[in-house]
Formats: structure tokens, sequence, C-alpha cells
């Protein structure tokens, strides 16, 4: 049975998907609304540390959107996230992403009810 959470997450991540070839959670919160471009350059450039910080969404919302984008992940081959690499501030092509959304990279990160120092979605050093 899915959900209008989960019809919503997976209809984002396969409109991505089908434009860029890649599909990362920001990208997808992106798409669902929830986090406007101008933040996540910002936070790109290291102007903002948290994204969370720039979201208007209830933090377990979040959490359910991002189990609900990691199982469309596995269920279409993608569930195996490629680190993700990026240059120094202020250059272009900051924060390549991840084919399933979630590098693995140390730098600012995202985190949403969960423990100190647990990482929820993409980083950017």
């Amino acid at each position: 049975m899915s959900t209008v959470l989960e019809d919503r997450i997976v209809r984002a991540a396969e409109e991505v998907l089908a434009a860029q070839q890649y599909v990362g959670f920001v990208d997808v919160l992106n798409r669902l609304g929830w986090l406007p471009v101008p933040r996540i350059d910002e936070w790109r450039q290291g102007r903002i540390d948290s994204l969370e910080a720039t979201l208007q969404v209830n933090p377990s919302k979040i959490v359910t959107a991002l189990a609900l984008f990691r199982r469309w992940a596995q269920g279409h081959g993608r569930s195996r996230p490629r680190r993700s690499t990026s240059p120094a501030p202020g250059t272009a092509g900051r924060c390549a992403a991840a084919s399933a959304g979630i590098p693995e990279s140390s730098g600012r990160t995202a985190r949403t009810g969960r423990a100190p120092g647990v990482r929820v979605w993409g980083t950017c050093s």
C-alpha cells in the first residue's frame, strides 16, 4: 500500500532521474518544494552549515521521506551511493550528486531527528 508521501517521493525521484540521469535526496527535497535552490547553493558554497535549519518541514517527515527514497532507490538498482567529492568552495561544479543520493564524504551534513553525528543525507566539504 502506497502513501501520498511515497507517491510524491517516487514521482519526484523519477522526474529528477529522467531530467539529469542521476538523483540525490537533496534533488528530491527540492522537487517536493521543501528545499529551494538558493538554500542548496548557499549550503554548497559553505554559507549554510545545516540544510535542516532551512527546511520548514517536520524532522520526522524528512526521516520518513529519506526512508521512502532509499526504498525507491533500492527497487531501481540504485541502492549503492557513489562517493561524492567537491572542489574548493567558490568553484563551479560543487558537490556532484550521487546516483542514490547519499554521498559519504566528510563535511557539512544535515541531521534530522537522529543522534548527534548521524548523517541523514548528502554532504559537501
